[in-house]
């Protein structure tokens, strides 16, 4: 039975070993202490050493972002669950091109509302998006170190789609973290989303290449599932789980198209990466794309995409 698989191929990369097998007795994959720079030609992945997260941080993914905000807004009816009076602060943990924490800011003018990333947006798309409320700022900071904010600094703290980037383990520091610089009576939002399911052969395999490479870099995203307890665990009180079952493809109507666009343009990034990687090749990636997406838009499969939001209160 040939060894150099797909799989042990991404498993050398992610570990930087130039061996085809695991150095540990068990033969087992290791996640590296450090993970390494996802560079690919023509477009720029996350920093190295700073970042679990897969997906590219480029305009394409940037864009990607934004469409994805307009599909969550449009699933759930709203841009937040928590029962908000007049917040004075907001933050947004891991905010991307801060779209959303920019329509908080004009949704509450009386608040100052931050976003933090890891990386501000290109100069190309913030002189797409110039106009900013007054009230919105940017700051510099990594969900998995310390927030550079005091605690009790705001009435909401939101996180929303981060757990491609965040290991299994350090789940309970990062919501420890976002319970810190709520203030008490504030809430914290949590919004995750797990691999959508009967979508067919083609997004099943997707769904593997995606979850051995994020499985290496020490990733769990069926915990995503779990945001309500992450935040009962954390101490809240008064903590609400809300769960949207996506359609994805043409049988979902409107949010049905958007979501298999997402979800397509997802598997499309994170499968160039892998391209990239040396882990699959081109012809094999755009293959799975194209069977994909004629699945999606045919009568074949009803595909769902999980995504679970939760939110709770701070009493102290």
């Amino acid at each position: 039975m040939p060894t150099d698989t797909w799989f042990t191929r991404l498993r050398r990369w992610l570990t930087g070993s130039s061996r085809s097998e695991s150095s540990s007795p068990s033969g087992d994959a290791k996640a590296p202490a450090t993970p390494r720079a996802l560079a690919v030609r023509g477009r720029e992945g996350v920093r190295e050493g700073r970042s679990h997260y897969i997906e590219p941080n480029d305009e394409r993914g940037i864009h990607r972002l934004d469409f994805q905000h307009f599909l969550l807004r449009e699933a759930f009816g709203a841009n937040y669950l928590a029962p908000l009076t007049q917040p004075r602060a907001i933050l947004d943990v891991g905010c991307g091109t801060g779209r959303w924490a920019m329509e908080m800011a004009q949704t509450f003018p009386q608040a100052d509302v931050a976003g933090m990333d890891m990386d501000r947006p290109s100069k190309e798309y913030e002189a797409e998006h110039s106009e900013r409320p007054a009230n919105y700022r940017f700051v510099l900071g990594n969900a998995l170190d310390p927030l550079p904010f005091s605690d009790g600094a705001f009435d909401f703290v939101h996180m929303r789609f981060l757990s491609l980037g965040i290991p299994a383990n350090r789940w309970p520091d990062v919501v420890r973290e976002l319970v810190r610089v709520t203030a008490p009576g504030g809430f914290v939002e949590l919004v995750e989303s797990v691999f959508p399911i009967d979508g067919g052969p083609a997004i099943e395999q997707g769904k593997t290449w995606i979850g051995q490479a994020i499985k290496a870099r020490g990733v769990d995203l069926a915990l995503s599932s779990q945001v309500g307890a992450f935040l009962r665990d954390a101490g809240l009180v008064d903590v609400t789980d809300r769960e949207a079952r996506l359609p994805v493809g043409s049988y979902g109507g409107k949010i049905g198209h958007l979501a298999a666009f997402d979800l397509l343009n997802a598997f499309r990034n994170i499968g160039t990466v892998l391209v990239g990687a040396g882990v699959m090749t081109q012809a094999t990636l755009d293959a799975a794309l194209k069977q994909a997406d004629d699945d999606l838009h045919s009568d074949r499969y009803r595909c769902v995409w999980p995504v679970y939001a939760a939110y709770g209160r701070r009493t102290g």
